[in-house]
């Protein structure tokens, strides 16, 4: 890898390789972790930092406490290996030269794949969509002036709309945020199913490094 060129994102994938695409993102582990760090990072990521915290959730405690062995094992393949790989499919942007990278996911659908944790117990859309449901047909009835709606002002049912679109939120962010603090000292990780197996090339220095993990 020339060190004086920069990677950047080369744009989307097509659909046609949409599944060979997503499978060698995220089955490999350390690629995972650090697309994922680099994702829900709000700018450029030193190299350093985000070895750090890769190789802490691969020994599953901090960056403070990992070996600093390990932690040079995983900044030596995230630069060798995983950044340029990602960034050649349009994830990341890698500037070789000062050791720093940015998460760059714009595709929708790797997003989906990106965001795609446990993260609430309900199936927080149907409330929406619910709820948009019942505002319409209430408004669509004070409108019209059906009884017993025709005794309801438009300030009193837009008041109701609010009020239930309030709610809901409040739900959401609790459900959200019991979420959080159950997992906060947990690594992150993808539940990514596809419709079929699905194969593609590693490459040899992907396979060594998976045989130097699992030691």
């Amino acid at each position: 890898m020339d060190p004086e060129r920069n990677r950047t994102p080369t744009g989307p994938v097509s659909v046609r390789s949409r599944d060979q695409f997503v499978a060698g993102v995220v089955l490999d582990q350390r690629r995972r972790y650090a697309l994922y760090y680099l994702h829900e990072s709000s700018g450029p990521v030193g190299l350093d930092d985000l070895a750090e915290q890769v190789a802490a959730w691969e020994r599953e405690t901090t960056p403070d406490e990992v070996a600093r062995n390990h932690v040079e094992s995983v900044r030596s393949s995230l630069r060798r290996s995983h950044l340029p790989y990602l960034a050649d499919r349009g994830l990341v942007t890698y500037d070789d030269r000062r050791h720093v990278a940015t998460g760059h996911v714009e595709d929708p659908e790797v997003a989906v794949f990106l965001a795609n944790d446990p993260r609430t117990e309900v199936s927080w859309y149907r409330v929406y969509l619910t709820l948009t449901a019942v505002s319409a047909v209430l408004v669509g009835l004070v409108w019209l002036d059906v009884s017993p709606f025709d005794r309801v002002g438009p300030v009193v049912a837009a008041a109701l709309v609010v009020g239930l679109f309030a709610l809901a939120s409040i739900g959401y962010w609790y459900d959200v945020r019991r979420w959080r603090r159950r997992s906060e000292d947990t690594p992150p990780d993808f539940l990514v199913s596809l419709e079929r197996d699905v194969g593609f090339d590693r490459g040899d220095d992907e396979e060594a490094e998976e045989d130097e993990n699992r030691r």
